[in-house]
């Protein structure tokens, strides 16, 4: 049994630093023609540093293997024994409420530039409550600061709920940080993600006009455009809706609502299926993903449940912090030199 478990902890390892060749590697040609041709500012110096700080991570897990094999053994345990106090939950909202302020906010005076250069406030006019901003006299840095204050504060909620339904920091830490790149810095949100209101969490409408509308887009119209991962997410995020309603009906009364209200506000992807609007339909859905990771987790690593929940933390910033919309965002991040 001891021989087992060592064995499926090298195995471990050696997954993880495959992963993350692969995914320095994918970052690598990702960051080269003619995948920038949107975004002229790049970041990607970064990329071949840690794909030789991974591979030498790898060689000197396998030399000093007896020694990695008892640390992460002590590490563990400690690990296994540490549960957050009840006075620390103020402390975890400061420090996520901090994240969010810090990774979202915007410069206000660049960011209305860059809006008005892209679409010429188009979208803002297309949009009700941006709109009924303009007409109030609302200068474009004004609108921008309401907009980030609004949305901070629903991803601020969203974090509480999800601490209070899991009871895990780092849960809740993968639902909000995913939340934030699925929802504000995938690829159809450039150049800035306050050019698109209407596919940021503020919008919580359902649309069904597709019903009276024979002439909206095709559901395969991200297909004909080459973005793959909008149109597989398109189609994926509804059986992911329809997939939790099934298994969680009479079970789990949160995870219904959240699957129904996903299938609700899918109505807008119908209606308007294109690279920049399945962001604005996934957040429930990135619960949802929480919810099955939770479930998998107590059922397959039962003794191991924070450690993964942390792994998953960690990948979602590591996702964060190695998106090409999010490091030319102008944050307090110093993730871009310009």
């Amino acid at each position: 049994v001891d021989l087992r478990r060592r064995c499926m902890k090298f195995l471990g390892f050696e997954t993880l630093w495959m992963v993350l060749m692969l995914f320095a590697f994918f970052k690598w040609v990702t960051y080269k023609y003619p995948f920038y041709n949107i975004l002229p500012l790049e970041n990607g110096q970064w990329v071949l540093p840690f794909f030789y700080g991974v591979t030498g991570a790898s060689l000197l897990t396998k030399i000093f293997w007896p020694e990695v094999d008892k640390f992460t053994d002590h590490i563990l345990r400690q690990w296994r024994e540490f549960v957050f106090p009840k006075v620390y939950d103020l402390l975890v909202y400061g420090v996520m409420f901090a994240v969010i302020i810090t990774g979202l906010y915007p410069n206000a005076a660049l960011t209305a530039q860059i809006v008005g250069q892209w679409s010429d406030f188009a979208q803002w006019r297309g949009f009700w409550f941006t709109n009924f901003l303009i007409t109030r006299g609302f200068s474009g840095e004004g609108i921008v600061m309401i907009l980030f204050g609004l949305n901070a504060a629903l991803l601020g909620a969203l974090f509480i709920g999800a601490h209070r339904y899991f009871k895990s920091f780092w849960l809740s830490t993968w639902v909000v940080l995913l939340i934030i790149q699925m929802t504000f810095f995938h690829y159809g949100m450039s150049a800035v993600c306050w050019n698109y209101p209407q596919n940021t969490l503020i919008n919580f409408g359902f649309d069904f006009s597709f019903l009276k509308d024979p002439a909206h887009p095709p559901m395969f119209m991200a297909l004909r455009v080459r973005q793959f991962l909008a149109f597989f997410m398109g189609y994926g995020i509804v059986v992911c809706y329809v997939f939790s309603l099934l298994n969680a009906w009479g079970k789990d009364k949160i995870a219904v609502a959240l699957s129904l209200w996903g299938l609700l506000t899918y109505t807008r992807y119908i209606g308007h299926p294109d690279v920049f609007a399945f962001g604005a339909v996934c957040w429930p859905a990135v619960f949802l993903s929480a919810f099955w990771l939770k479930a998998l987790t107590e059922r397959f690593f039962p003794k191991n449940i924070n450690f993964v929940y942390a792994a998953a933390a960690v990948i979602a910033l590591l996702l964060l912090l190695t998106n090409r919309v999010f490091v030319t965002y102008p944050h307090f991040w110093v993730t871009h030199v310009q």
